[in-house]
């Protein structure tokens, strides 16, 4: 597993004080803080403020066990597919009657 860090959106802003890895270091005067993450393979290594960084973890494919790599292929391979048969059908066929085709192509699918 591995660790990336991002900057920080409104919707994101002290994302990094819900993680269990986040431990508050000081409290700012402007109602803020700063914090430290003492997660193992952690990214940011100084304390920071989590209004402005975070952190999210993923799983490399040599940590995944295979049925977890399988179905993640299926999922890959049916956007795929979606995507092949939405270009198709826009096109030979016209603007309308793609829409319509497409969508039945698609009920028939489920």
């Amino acid at each position: 597993m591995y660790r990336i860090a991002k900057r920080t959106t409104q919707r994101t802003e002290n994302h990094c004080l819900k993680c269990n890895f986040c431990k508050v270091v000081q409290e700012t005067s402007g109602g803020g803080v700063i914090v430290e993450c003492t997660a193992e393979n952690r990214v940011i290594r100084e304390p920071f403020n989590p209004k402005h960084f975070y952190c999210v973890e993923y799983q490399s494919f040599g940590d995944m066990s295979k049925q977890k790599i399988d179905l993640i292929k299926q999922e890959l391979d049916k956007k795929e597919e979606i995507r092949s048969k939405k270009e198709y059908f826009n096109k030979y066929y016209p603007k309308q009657l793609a829409k319509k085709l497409f969508k039945e192509w698609k009920e028939t699918k489920k």
